[in-house]
């Protein structure tokens, strides 16, 4: 499960990323990229909520890619999920859930616990002694 952890991140990262490129812009009379893009992109967020909507989404996109690669990173040099992982996804996504419980939070929330689950997995691994 150690491997998979990094992995389900980056799909995170991929499906938010990708709803804010697409599916978010889309539902929307007017596309928000690209009145950002005509605008000049400086100050061109500013008060406009679906701009500010579509900008959240990209940009925790790319927080979770940055979690994500970290992670694999991690994990190629200790073989190990680091717990704090999980216990920073769990704390990210459980007030999120509170505010806004028809959310794709829940699917964070998942991912959260099962590296907190690898996390005590790798943790016990790392200390049992083989038998002489």
């Amino acid at each position: 499960m150690t491997r998979w952890i990094p992995r389900l991140i980056v799909g995170v990262a991929l499906i938010h990323t990708l709803y804010g490129l697409f599916v978010l812009p889309a539902s929307l009379d007017a596309n928000p990229l690209t009145g950002i893009a005509d605008d000049g992109f400086v100050d061109a967020v500013e008060g406009d909520v679906e701009r500010g909507a579509t900008f959240w989404f990209l940009a925790f996109g790319v927080v979770w890619f940055t979690l994500g690669h970290l992670t694999h990173w991690v994990v190629r040099r200790t073989g190990q999920v680091p717990a704090l992982v999980g216990w920073w996804t769990i704390g990210l996504t459980v007030p999120s859930l509170i505010l806004l419980p028809a959310s794709g939070f829940w699917l964070a929330l998942v991912v959260g616990v099962l590296a907190l689950v690898a996390a005590r997995r790798d943790a016990r691994a790392a200390v049992e002694v083989p038998a002489s």
